[in-house]
């Protein structure tokens, strides 16, 4: 072999090797779905949470039901029951938390308008968040309250202070209401791509 033959089989090497790093590199930084797909999983997960939201609501209403009709034994299986709806609307919080740390990263990928759009619906998407926060606090609060209750009537015992349980179940229906709107805001933007 001469000297030029080594010569262009070391060029071709390099060249292969450079082109290898450079499809390498751009996979490693490839979002991991693409903007549609991130649309579509929001999307999914803002339906289950309209769903749990709506679940919640009813057994919100259960429990302020039961607990008018004095019927404090099924207010409380209710409010255990609306702990763990609570718990799977905090999960898909969760992924949808993820899904849009994944669409802020693609964001610069998106055209101008379409980027608009979805930096609006995400900051909705993190209202309705924030306000889920404050919801599932309330969830341990419900429950404490109807069992001291509950516990005080098992006991033939009366409570100095009746627990407010009609005032946190007001404001955990104002709190699903601030959710659902920040929800369907979020929906009919991404409605618009």
């Amino acid at each position: 072999m001469n000297k030029q033959s080594k010569l262009v089989i070391v060029i071709i090497v390099a060249l292969i090797l450079i082109v290898g790093a450079i499809f390498f590199i751009i996979q490693i930084n490839k979002p991991k779905a693409e903007v549609p797909q991130i649309i579509t999983q929001i999307q999914t997960a803002n339906e289950n949470i309209v769903n749990l939201v709506k679940e919640n609501e009813t057994l919100l209403a259960a429990i302020q039901e039961h607990y008018q009709k004095n019927q404090i034994r099924e207010a409380l299986d209710t409010a255990v029951t609306l702990k763990d709806s609570i718990q799977k609307l905090t999960d898909i919080s969760l992924q949808l938390t993820e899904q849009l740390k994944e669409a802020v990263v693609v964001l610069p990928d998106m055209s101008a308008n379409v980027r608009s759009v979805v930096e609006q619906a995400i900051q909705y998407e993190i209202a309705a968040m924030n306000h889920l926060i404050t919801y599932s606090a309330y969830k341990e609060i419900l429950t404490q309250q109807i069992g001291i209750q509950y516990e005080a009537m098992i006991e033939g015992r009366s409570l100095e202070q009746l627990p407010d349980i009609n005032n946190i179940i007001k404001q955990m229906q104002d709190l699903l209401t601030l959710i659902q709107g920040n929800i369907q805001s979020a929906r009919d933007l991404f409605q618009t791509i």
